[in-house]
This record gives structure tokens, C-alpha cells and sequence, in this order.
């Protein structure tokens, strides 16, 4: 029985608590800003005891036609998870079209009829790298949303010091395009 906490050696298993946060981005992606997943990720994995790697998690807002990539972190203190999260953003661009392979390409992703497939199916069968994708869908901006759930210490209690912190995170374009994040601190 797999579980978050293991007895036996008094520790928090992280393989389980980083999705943990993948869920919650993905519950504030969907109800808050109501965007459509476009797969969740859990289907890609091949066993119980295996974490999917990569991007956490790929919604689509059918209103400003966008595809988001989201990042999430579950750490001891916003520092850390700043740093985890620009260490992520500097191989985005390869993790973006790793993603594109992997999911967007998937089978089961063509299975499940939701509003991204029902509009750009004949262009995925079509394309053969997200670049070319990105090209036939006229897609003009890409979201990144960056989750940091995180403890907390005498410097991330103030909700100007947490501004302050977040604005270390290395934001640029993915992929050439015009890029929005989404940046969610959860203390």
C-alpha cells in the first residue's frame, strides 16, 4: 500500500509529494481561471511507482486560444522553490517540445474529445514538431503557469517580501512566442 508517509523511516515520501501540487494547479487552473485540461498527466504513467517526468501539467484556454505548460513545486521555503523553478525554465523550450511528442501525440489524448482535439486534431495529424504545430494553428502565445506551494519563514509571512521573492523568477519567451505566467504562491 503506497502511502505519502512511510512509519518506517519517519520521512515524507516526495515522489508523492510533488503530486500533490500537480493536483492542486491543476484544481486552481480548471475552477479559478477555467481552463480545459487538454491530458492529465497521471494517465501517462506506465505504474503506480513511476512519476511521470516533465512538464506537470498542459491546459488550454479555447477563449485566447493558448496552450499552458505548468510547473509546480512543493517545497520547505519559497527560495527553494524559486530556484527549482528556474532551473525548470531554462530547459523549457526542449521540456515544451518533449511534451508535444509525448502527450499531445499520445493515442489516448485523441480518445478523450475535449475542446483542444476537437479543434486542432487535423493539424496535429499534420505536423510533426510543435514548431510546425504552433505554425498551422496559428497559435500566438503560450501560458506558463508556475505553482509554488511552500512552508514558510520570516521572510515569506509578509505579502510584499513574497512579491518581492517571486519576482526572481527568470521569466522570457517559450519558443519565440509571447509568453504569460501565471505565478501562484501558496504559503
Amino acid at each position: 500500500d503506497e502511502e505519502l508517509f512511510d512509519e518506517e523511516k519517519e520521512t515524507i515520501r516526495k515522489d508523492k509529494i510533488g503530486k500533490i501540487g500537480e493536483y492542486f494547479l491543476s484544481i486552481i487552473l480548471s475552477e479559478y481561471f477555467g481552463f480545459e485540461c487538454i491530458l492529465p498527466k497521471i494517465h501517462m504513467q506506465t505504474s503506480f511507482n513511476m512519476s511521470v517526468y516533465g512538464i506537470d501539467v498542459i491546459y488550454f484556454s479555447p477563449s485566447s486560444n493558448t496552450i499552458l505548460f505548468g510547473e509546480s513545486k512543493f517545497t520547505k521555503n519559497l527560495c527553494n522553490g524559486i530556484n527549482l523553478i528556474n532551473i525548470s525554465l531554462d530547459k523549457y523550450d526542449q521540456m515544451v517540445k518533449d511534451e508535444y511528442q509525448l502527450v499531445i501525440r499520445s493515442q489516448l489524448a485523441l480518445t478523450l474529445g475535449n475542446s483542444f482535439f476537437e479543434k486542432f486534431s487535423d493539424v496535429i495529424d499534420t505536423t510533426i514538431n510543435i514548431e510546425e504545430f504552433i505554425e498551422k494553428a496559428e497559435i500566438s502565445k503560450i501560458g506558463i503557469p508556475l505553482f509554488i506551494m511552500h512552508g514558510d519563514d520570516e521572510k515569506t509571512i509578509d505579502l510584499s517580501n513574497i512579491l518581492h521573492e517571486l519576482d526572481k523568477i527568470k521569466r522570457r519567451k517559450v519558443l519565440s512566442l509571447d509568453t504569460i505566467f501565471y505565478i501562484i504562491s501558496l504559503p
